[in-house]
């Protein structure tokens, strides 16, 4: 399970990505529309909700991981899809109503899709990192420790015991 400061670190990291992605993509779909002033407004905006909702929605996920487990690759895609979705409805509304008669909600809509197809993969990927990270943190460094049993405790060998009859004790234990 991550600390405060590792899932704080985590949702700081997606926040700054979000940055460069949101920032491109008004620039690509609005062009001259997309003056400073409407970038910052929207950004500001839009970003400070994704670090809000991204931190809420870390802290729900991680409520249901029991403690000393890590969470599995479905919770994190669960919760990666299910804050997206969140977002997804929270961008499109910010654009129409800050870049009115410029847009549409399928043009709002198109760009949020496409951001947003981007940011579950990036989000997964940042999930798994993150995940990782705390995994050994917690576990001393080992982190296949805590994902796997060693291989002689699935044969039902003794610890240490080769079951080719050497009595080298496996490296893995």
């Amino acid at each position: 399970m991550q600390t405060r400061a590792q899932s704080s670190l985590e949702a700081f990291v997606d926040f700054l990505f979000s940055i460069l992605m949101n920032v491109g993509g008004q620039r690509l779909l609005y062009g001259t529309v997309a003056t400073v002033g409407r970038i910052t407004f929207f950004s500001s905006i839009f970003l400070a909700a994704v670090f809000l909702r991204r931190l809420g929605t870390r802290r729900f996920f991680e409520a249901l991981t029991p403690a000393g487990t890590r969470q599995s690759r479905l919770q994190s895609a669960l919760e990666v899809v299910s804050d997206t979705v969140l977002g997804l409805g929270i961008a499109v509304v910010l654009q129409l109503l800050i870049y009115g008669d410029a847009t549409t909600v399928w043009r709002a809509g198109g760009l949020t899709f496409g951001l947003y197809v981007f940011a579950i993969i990036r989000r997964y990927m940042l999930r798994r990192i993150f995940d990782a990270v705390a995994a050994r943190t917690a576990g001393g460094g080992n982190a296949l420790a805590a994902e796997a049993p060693p291989r002689s405790a699935q044969q039902g060998d003794t610890p240490g015991h080769d079951p080719d009859g050497d009595d080298h004790p496996a490296p893995w234990v």
